[in-house]
């Protein structure tokens, strides 16, 4: 990237007038998961700098932090000066990825330079992590201290790029209908799922499957496609081999009937926020030709936490940044959505995260038009949504709310309340919830992929038995800009789990389709397997609510990626049926009558899905009465 080019892709970042340089002098070439020691010379190029001044140098987002207290630590970081010149290093307050370099002696004139080592290995440190995402240009900020710092043109970029190929990853259409032509997506990947330029040839290993598959598939630079004419019936999966590694599709169901399954994620992070990294086009791209998703959103940070004055306050963020850099962010976000956004192949919507101090909790909003006005940066969530009746609301559908990670403490520990507080918004505009993602599992207390942290009464199960209904949806949270990727950590302690996904039935892939399958709660959650999944009660499918006579018929379809070991009939909070073989399957059908009684007045139910690889489905519930 040219260094004239930083204005372009980052035009809400302040630039300053100075024309010291910044140079990552080696390595030359960073690959994703690796550790390296990084050399980064600093000349002084405008005036000179004096005794009590300071440079301030932060890594790129995704690197771990800089440390300086421990000469064996990971990121130990030093600074050499020329002869006659003292500096000193410290961190730099609230920014945790800076560092301050302070001339405490002499002074750095035009034409002198100081070399930074990250990972300094001279003194025992193992280097610096390289991020194991592979991402392009990422900014290593540098500036001289100011009352309002503005980084230097001139500060480095750095690219990731990906390891070696280990293996595959091949992505059908969820449904197909029978004679349908459909394509298979082939892309090889590292071991941290990113996709290398390799070129291989590949072997189709269950021709069989469908007619007229090819043998052999060429990659070129890591990806590649074949087209093929559905059969007439059943559920396939495409089983592929690259020097000796195996790999199976997702499972894609043939049908005449009902609507269409598509999978995506709507929880993204990019550099947009103050605290992620990944430029926001790349981030679609990696979406729709990586992880193979139909469609996806960012939801990137645009508003303040707690307030105007820190709205880039996060330990993240670059100094400086603040409320006015916002209107050029959400146009850089409309414009990077209508991009790629393409009706019928791959679906972009509209939004940001919001979580104003108002009320407790953070929320996703998003609305259907292209180029919405956003909310006002210092405005109420509340009051934008108090100003509109709610019969208009619900008839117009124009903004969707969606909370997420509603129990999160961000600690570990158990404490009592605090967490988000359904009822702060009406049931109506937030008619789903994001039940997984990253972070873990929202479900019910200390289950099986807890949050860091965990605030009582907040869980979804608290939600639902209190009366409020709204489907499920997983997302990512993913802060590096990778939807649908199998990479299971991020780069904070709270990010350990593999992304979630949001699995929607709709009649056709286009916005208005996925909007509507949302608000309709016609959706499910994934732990990042695209299993599908049918959830019925009597007439009633997933979302629904109505009346159903006893006994009650309750039936279930599952297709996995992997073989499936359990069901689970969730009714009221309690499971009340299980299928659990001896045998694992790919492909289930389970019935299961419900007579108990007593009930409540209304009844919910929803199903749970595992496979042998411990990845997870929930339908949205079923709300019944008799």
């Amino acid at each position: 990237m040219r260094q004239h080019d930083s204005c372009v892709r980052w035009p809400w970042l302040r630039w300053s007038q100075d024309s010291d340089e910044a140079e990552v002098v080696r390595p030359t070439e960073f690959i994703a998961g690796t550790w390296n020691e990084i050399e980064i010379a600093i000349a002084i190029k405008g005036r000179p700098l004096k005794a009590g001044e300071r440079l301030g140098l932060g890594v790129p987002f995704g690197f771990p932090p800089p440390r300086l207290a421990d000469p064996r630590a990971e990121t130990y970081t030093t600074a050499a000066a020329p002869e006659g010149v003292q500096l000193s290093l410290s961190p730099m307050e609230g920014r945790e990825h800076f560092i301050w370099i302070a001339v405490t002696d002499g002074a750095l004139n035009p034409g002198d330079s100081i070399l930074v080592r990250c990972g300094d290995r001279r003194h025992g440190s193992p280097g610096v992590l390289t991020p194991r995402q592979a991402m392009h240009d990422m900014l290593l900020p540098c500036f001289r201290e100011s009352h309002r710092p503005a980084l230097l043109p001139a500060s480095p970029r750095l690219s990731v790029k990906p390891g070696p190929c280990v293996g595959l990853r091949a992505h059908l259409p969820a449904i197909a209908r029978p004679g349908e032509r459909v394509r298979l997506r082939v892309v090889a990947q590292d071991a941290h799922g990113n996709c290398p330029p390799v070129s291989p040839r590949i072997a189709v290993l269950n021709r069989a499957a469908a007619p007229h598959l090819p043998e052999t598939l060429d990659l070129e630079d890591g990806k590649g496609h074949f087209d093929f004419t559905a059969p007439q019936s059943g559920v396939i999966r495409i089983a592929l081999r690259d020097a000796g590694v195996e790999t199976v599709s997702n499972p894609m169901e043939i049908t005449d009937a009902g609507d269409r399954l598509y999978f995506g994620d709507i929880h993204v992070h990019t550099e947009l926020s103050y605290d992620a990294g990944g430029e926001i086009n790349e981030m679609y791209q990696y979406a729709r030709d990586l992880a193979g998703l139909d469609f996806a959103a960012a939801a990137d940070h645009q508003t303040a936490v707690r307030g105007p004055d820190s709205v880039f306050g996060h330990a993240g963020g670059i100094p400086g940044v603040g409320y006015d850099s916002t209107p050029a962010r959400w146009e850089t976000t409309c414009d990077a959505a209508a991009r790629s956004h393409d009706p019928g192949r791959f679906i972009t919507l509209v939004g940001f995260e919001f979580a104003p101090h108002e009320f407790a909790g953070h929320r996703n909003v998003y609305w259907l038009e292209d180029r919405p006005h956003m909310l006002a940066t210092n405005g109420s969530l509340r009051q934008w949504l108090a100003t509109r009746p709610l019969e208009r609301l619900t008839q117009e559908q124009q903004v969707l709310v969606i909370p997420h990670h509603p129990p999160i403490m961000w600690r570990a520990g158990v404490e009592q309340g605090g967490g988000l507080v359904y009822g702060d918004l009406p049931d109506v505009a937030q008619p789903v919830l994001e039940i997984c993602s990253k972070h873990g599992t929202s479900e019910y207390l200390n289950n099986e992929r807890p949050l860091r942290g965990q605030c009582t009464g907040s869980f979804v199960s608290d939600f639902l038995d209190a009366g409020h209904r709204f489907g499920f949806i997983g997302g990512s949270d993913t802060h590096l800009a990778n939807p649908g990727s199998p990479l299971r950590e991020g780069p904070y302690s709270t990010l350990r789990f593999r992304a979630g996904l949001a699995a929607v039935w709709a009649p056709e892939l286009t916005r208005k389709g996925i909007w509507d399958a949302l608000w309709t709660r016609r959706c499910y959650a994934t732990t990042g397997a695209k299993i599908g999944l049918r959830f019925r009660v009597g007439h009633l499918l997933m979302g629904e609510e109505g009346v159903v006579q006893d006994p009650r018929l309750i039936t279930i379809e599952a297709h996995g990626e992997q073989p499936i070991i359990l069901i689970e009939i969730v009714r009221n909070g309690a499971v009340i049926a299980r299928w659990d073989p001896h045998r694992p399957q790919l492909d289930v059908a389970f019935e299961y009558q419900d007579a108990d009684d007593p009930r409540r007045e209304t009844d919910y139910y929803y199903a749970r899905v595992r496979q042998h690889d411990g990845e997870r489905a929930w339908s949205s519930p079923i709300w019944v009465s008799s």
